[in-house]
């Protein structure tokens, strides 16, 4: 750290800095990628030491600041218009900022991982540093990897966007650097969401911070590619498991339902933004199902993840608080069976029997709520309208498909929700069928 403060102040290009043009157009001391990867190991091996009080809190949080003065550069970038609006000569520079994008993601999943290796003090770390990361990675999904991947679904689509899409990937495409980058991006973003939902295990985060995880967790799950179709996002590898954009929606699911489960408050909008966007998938090909279970049978991963969601309703969330309740409770157990005392042993497990009923019902209520939200938003979309006829059958289409979904897992005991959804599905019907009240449903 000393040596990379010295090299801030004498603000002059060496093998840890180097000068780069900022937000205010002037050249700016910035470290090297190569040097905060040194600095990564260091503060790794510091906190696993157990040394971070000889560290300098000042001048940590400069590297701090410098590393977000980074990401801010190029959060809000839009490579693809950026190359439709540049001129012959200046095409060449849209590649060198797609190198600065790849850094300045890599940076952010450094900044996390350092963040969530130790319980620092929040005050070192910039004030809106996390929240740049998050805006970081969300715009560059938006901007670079979901337009690049419906390339390979909707080759005669001409529209104006995806033209620019398509001329900037085969210019891309031309170079060997841009292909590098570009096959780096999507397995950086799989890194920073891995770091992100270590962040959501450990720490309370704010409403903004919230939304926009929400927000980057949702997109994967309404694109697809085509798989047949090569494209550089996504280099050969004979013996690839899992394919990468499969894997960022695994991660992606991980956020969804930890973000579900901890902020019970934001989980109608949640759905509600989630049930909203089905109709992205009125042109997907539901056949395709990659969302592989124990038995080496699949479903399709959006089945997955409306049950992954509703299952985690049930998750208990204040882990710490339970676990020292629990340790009272066998210490005062311990007690009194050595005082032989019976009379309150007994009423100490009728007390453990009704903490743990409550934390039960509390959890199956709160996923029987959100199943019939679920269920009923769902049907309500199969209903016939005159002007929408081709997108109902297109909805009927997806309801059926994820009914198929539930009853494939309906009997894995690792998927308890699939009952509850046939439970709510089935409540629902009934009352369709017959003039029965509301509070039938949620009953």
């Amino acid at each position: 750290m000393d040596r990379l403060c010295a090299s801030l102040d004498s603000a002059t290009s060496d093998d840890l800095i180097q000068k780069s043009a900022l937000q205010d157009g002037h050249a700016s001391p910035t470290i090297r990628l190569k040097a905060l990867r040194k600095f990564r190991v260091l503060m790794l091996r510091a906190i696993q030491d157990r040394c971070m009080d000889s560290v300098d809190k000042e001048k940590l949080g400069r590297i701090m600041r410098n590393m977000g003065s980074m990401i801010e550069h190029v959060s809000e970038l839009d490579i693809i218009a950026c190359y439709a609006k540049a001129v012959d000569d200046q095409k060449l520079q849209t590649t060198q900022s797609l190198q600065s994008i790849c850094h300045a993601i890599e940076i952010g999943a450094l900044v996390l991982e350092i963040l969530t290796a130790s319980e620092f003090d929040k005050r070192i770390f910039p004030e809106g540093l996390i929240l740049s990361c998050l805006q970081l990675v969300k715009n560059q999904l938006d901007n670079i990897i979901y337009p690049l991947f419906s390339l390979t679904i909707y080759d005669d689509d001409t529209t104006h966007f995806q033209t620019n899409a398509r001329s900037f990937l085969q210019f891309a495409e031309s170079m060997r650097q841009s292909r590098v980058d570009l096959a780096t991006l999507l397995p950086l973003i799989t890194r920073f969401l891995r770091y992100t939902f270590k962040l959501l295990q450990q720490d309370e985060i704010d409403d903004h911070m919230i939304v926009v995880i929400a927000y980057i967790s949702m997109g994967p799950f309404f694109h697809e590619y085509d798989d047949q179709k090569p494209s550089c996002l996504i280099p050969f590898v004979e013996d690839m498991s899992v394919h990468p954009f499969e894997q960022l929606k695994y991660n992606s699911m991980d956020m969804l339902c930890k973000l579900f489960s901890n902020y019970p408050r934001h989980r109608l909008w949640m759905l509600e933004e989630i049930l909203t966007s089905l109709n992205s998938m009125t042109s997907m090909d539901h056949t395709v199902k990659r969302y592989r279970l124990r038995n080496n049978t699949t479903i399709h991963i959006m089945s997955a993840l409306f049950m992954q969601l509703i299952q985690s309703c049930c998750t208990v969330t204040d882990l710490t608080g339970n676990r020292n309740w629990l340790r009272q409770w066998e210490l005062k157990a311990q007690k009194m069976e050595k005082a032989n005392n019976d009379q309150q042993l007994s009423n100490l497990r009728s007390t453990l029997m009704k903490k743990a009923s409550i934390t039960w019902k509390s959890g199956i209520e709160a996923a029987s709520q959100s199943a019939v939200y679920f269920v009923e938003m769902l049907l309500s979309k199969c209903k016939s309208r005159k002007k929408e006829s081709y997108s109902v059958v297109e909805y009927r289409i997806i309801v059926e498909d994820i009914l198929n979904d539930v009853m494939t897992v309906l009997n894995n005991p690792e998927w308890p929700v699939a009952e509850l959804i046939i439970r709510v599905f089935s409540k629902i019907l009934v009352c369709i069928c017959l003039p029965l009240s509301p509070q039938f449903i949620t009953h």
